[in-house]
């Protein structure tokens, strides 16, 4: 049984930052679509509307990534204060004997 004492908070913000805009650029599409779509309704968006979904719509993924990033830092941070109180997670990890001592490869040395 391992246990995780403390999590890199650099590294915990960059993969939520990631995590996050990658996710917020699977919305993106539906956001434009639903943006063109409301032109042919009977009750259109203004042009300016238009112009400020759109511009929120593209930037949304940089603040989705921006946000992923502040709050994995925090949340990283938090955890490394609360793992000092009560302990950290406890992790049973399994090493498959394979992956663990790869067979040499052929003709090396």
């Amino acid at each position: 049984m391992y246990e995780l004492k403390s999590v890199d908070v650099w590294s915990c913000a960059k993969v939520a930052g990631v995590v996050y805009g990658c996710m917020s650029l699977l919305l993106l599409p539906i956001a434009l679509l639903s943006i063109a779509m409301s032109a042919g309704s009977a009750q259109p968006f203004g042009v300016s509307t238009a112009v400020a979904l759109t511009l929120l719509a593209i930037f949304a993924p940089l603040v989705y990534a921006v946000l992923g990033m502040l709050f994995g830092a925090l949340s990283a941070g938090i955890y490394n204060v609360t793992a000092k109180w009560v302990g950290g997670l406890h992790l049973n990890l399994h090493c498959d004997s394979i992956a663990a001592n790869p067979p040499p490869a052929i003709g090396s040395v």
